[in-house]
Parts: structure tokens; sequence; C-alpha cells
């Protein structure tokens, strides 16, 4: 009986999880919608409505984002096939150890909340795979989460850390950590012992120097660094061969290294708004960068092997306002003639790419 499929909230689900969700319903005291899509949470208003997303009969989210939640819902465990939950922007929302009971949750939305500390029975998720715990009021890593060696993505931006523990080594499948807007001024070398890292993101901390051992995340593929307080960089960069996004823009770095022409699977590279007078002569080598900007600094001349960067496709080389920041003028920049060719030829390449996007958009379109 618990099988049969019925309709419920334009969804059709099976009989015990509609059971389930009507309780949930008098409980809060609020009413489901059915979403098609998980970034649907958007169309849910405080205090009105909380949402779903179900697949083959089955409920595999649940969206309380903004619901002004005093209590946590009571008979999630009974939703064997859910893999998500979404709690933001719940201030009050008690935690409660039914999250760990539900077998196949994978993913919890935490962020905008106020949480300063975590219970110890967080370190008994079964199979989670992401924590979002950003924008709370944590100043230390939470410990429970050490006891995640399966947790692959974590995020805790704009928290109030100032420093990881050694322990953290613990988490072996973490492949992605984002700690932007934290009160770091030491780049935490703790996530060097993070053999699986590939997406490392501090932007708006105040370190002001990047470690020689850096060399030892050799899996990163995208490197935030915005917005700090660098001066400079360790060769050792370079050993970074698997980068293809690398944001180092608004800090105070006067040089890049020559080893940054190691880069080669680099295809996009922010290092506007900092106090560059120069770019090493092997910038060129960075054969695949399709988008670059440069603006910002204090550069009189190119090197001779820019005009390898044939895959540019997104260039911002000149200061200016906003409307002139692609392809303003620089009185200050000297450009050898096939420079100037070559810097016609990816506006050209970017016009028409523009105009190309654009025309398919049009055509796209209902009569």
């Amino acid at each position: 009986m618990s099988q049969y499929l019925v309709s419920f909230r334009g969804a059709t689900l099976v009989q015990k999880e509609v059971d389930a969700l009507k309780s949930i319903e008098e409980q809060l005291q609020r009413r489901f919608i059915s979403l098609k899509h998980f970034w649907d949470f958007g169309a849910l208003t405080p205090a009105e409505t909380i949402g779903f997303f179900a697949k083959d009969g089955h409920i595999n989210t649940f969206l309380f984002n903004k619901a002004e939640l005093t209590q946590f819902p009571e008979y999630l465990p009974m939703f064997k096939h859910l893999e998500r939950i979404s709690f933001k922007y719940n201030l009050e929302m008690p935690l409660s150890s039914d999250l760990v009971k539900i077998p196949s949750l994978k993913k919890v939305y935490f962020q905008y909340n106020q949480y300063s500390e975590l219970p110890d029975f967080f370190s008994e998720f079964p199979c989670i795979e992401y924590l979002g715990l950003g924008d709370n009021n944590f100043t230390e890593f939470p410990e429970p989460l050490l006891k995640l060696p399966i947790l692959k993505d974590l995020d805790l931006k704009a928290s109030k850390l100032t420093s990881l523990p050694p322990q953290i080594k613990r988490l072996t499948s973490l492949f992605r950590i984002n700690l932007d807007e934290n009160h770091f001024n030491l780049f935490p070398k703790s996530l060097l012992k993070l053999p699986k890292l590939q997406i490392l993101t501090l932007s708006k901390n105040t370190i002001s120097n990047i470690p020689h051992s850096i060399s030892a995340l050799s899996r990163l593929t995208i490197l935030y660094v915005r917005e700090n307080r660098l001066t400079s960089l360790p060769e050792s960069i370079g050993r970074l061969t698997k980068l293809e996004y690398l944001n180092l823009a608004r800090n105070n770095l006067k040089e890049l290294p020559d080893s940054i022409g190691n880069l080669r699977d680099l295809k996009t590279f922010y290092v506007n708004d900092n106090q560059l007078e120069t770019l090493p002569p092997t910038f060129g080598y960075l054969k695949n960068l399709e988008s670059l900007n440069i603006n910002g600094n204090q550069l009189k001349t190119l090197p001779a092997s820019f005009t390898r960067l044939t895959k540019l496709t997104h260039l911002s080389v000149f200061g200016g306002d906003e409307i002139d920041r692609e392809w303003g003028t620089n009185k200050d920049l000297e450009l050898t003639p096939e420079q100037e060719r070559f810097l016609n030829e990816i506006r050209r390449r970017y016009w028409t790419g523009w105009a190309e996007a654009a025309s398919s958009e049009i055509k796209n379109l209902d009569p």
C-alpha cells in the first residue's frame, strides 16, 4: 500500500512519503510546493511555503530556505531517497540528530545562520559529501567534521576562522574548500596535507604570502587568492601544472615569477589591480590562456612572447572606466606593431564571438 503512487502538491509520490509530508506541514504550519529544479528555491517566500523536488516517485530534495523555522522538521528520516536538504536563512532553528539518520543524504546547506559550533552527531553522517556552513559564526574549525573522511566539498565562507587544525588532513576525500572572507593572516599550511584538493578559495583574507610548499597541492585546478595582501609569489607556484583558473586580483604584487610560464593548462588568469610594472618573458608560454585580466597595474610594456597567446578571446589590459575597460587607451603602455596587430585581432575575435552569440539567442526566441 505504501508504494502506491498518488498525486500531492503537483508531484507524483509514494503514499508513505505523502503521509510524512502532511505530518511535516502540520508540524511547521507551512504548505509545501513541488519544484521542478533545485535552484527554484528562489520561488519560496518566508513564512508561506517550503519546497521539495521529487524524482521517480520519491523526494530527492527539501528546501526550507528563509522558512523562519524555530523547530527542526520531524519525519525526515522517513525519506529514504533524500539526497539534499537546504536550511539557509533559518536563524533560530536548532540542529537535530535526525539529520544523520537519513541514509542517502549527501548534501546539506546551512549557510546564513548563526551557528558557532556543531554538535558531536555531525561526525556520524553515513554518506555526506557536501556541507554548506558559510556565513555563520564559527571561530574555530568545527571538530566533528574531522571525522568525515568521505566529505568532498566544504563551504566555510564568511566565518571568523584564523587557522585550521593539523587534523584536517583526515579529510582525505576533500577536493574543494571555500575559505573566502575569513580572518586568515597566514596561509593555512595544514591544507597542504589534503591529497585530493583541487579547488581552493581564500579570497578576502589578509594573507601576505604563499608558502614555497604550495607545490604540494599538485592536483589544484582552481585557486582564488583575490583581495589579500600578497606582495610576491614563490617560484614553486609554477609546479601547479594542473591549474586552469588562477585569481590573484587586488593584491600588492609587484612582479610575477618566471615559473608562471609553466602553467601550460591555465585558461583564466586574473591579476588585475596589483602593482605589476612588467610581465615575465615566459608569459607567452601560457599557450592555453583564453581569458586574461591585467587591468589596474603599472605596465609600461608587454613581453615579446605575449603574441604567442593565440587562444586569448577575452583580454582586459587597459585601465579606465567600465566602458573602456576592455579596450581603452593607455598612453603609458608602449606596444610594438606586432603587439598592436595582435590586440586588434583579439578584439575582433571577441566582438565576432559576442555577435554570433547574440544572433543565436535572437534565433531561439519564440515567434
